[in-house]
């Protein structure tokens, strides 16, 4: 008997549920899938925290990179945020602020420790780092 590798998700690509069956529970679970309103991929396999289905396809999920957490308190020297959403809703030190562009610079005039939150907004994972300035 053959496993089947399977992916279920929904309709903006959050998977709902993967692992694998046999060829027999196989239409028994294409109809259960049909009947929620839920998309399927065979032969991927996938992880629910850390992908998505994109184009009937398992990919990685999006997520906001940082190129240092540590920068110059000078007003010129700065920690960029890249891969954000855009829009994107970030927190500094406790205040939302809607970021557009996909991309963040944090500068510093004086030594100071910022906490940068961005909340998972999918199918971006979220980000939460301290970037000092000194």
């Amino acid at each position: 008997m053959t496993a089947i590798n399977y992916t279920i998700f929904n309709r903006e690509g959050r998977i709902h549920s993967s692992g694998y069956c046999d060829e027999t529970a196989y239409d028994v679970m294409l109809q259960d899938v049909a009947d929620q309103n839920l998309g399927f991929v065979i032969q991927e396999k996938s992880n629910h925290e850390t992908d998505y289905v994109v184009n009937s396809h398992v990919a990685p999920r999006l997520s906001p990179m940082i190129d240092k957490t540590e920068i110059a308190a000078n007003d010129r020297d700065a920690a960029v945020i890249e891969n954000l959403p855009d829009p994107a809703v970030v927190m500094v030190d406790g205040e939302t602020y809607t970021i557009k562009g996909g991309r963040l610079e944090v500068t510093s005039a004086m030594p100071a420790t910022y906490a940068i939150s961005v909340p998972e907004q999918f199918p971006y994972t979220a980000l939460d780092v301290e970037i000092v300035a000194r």
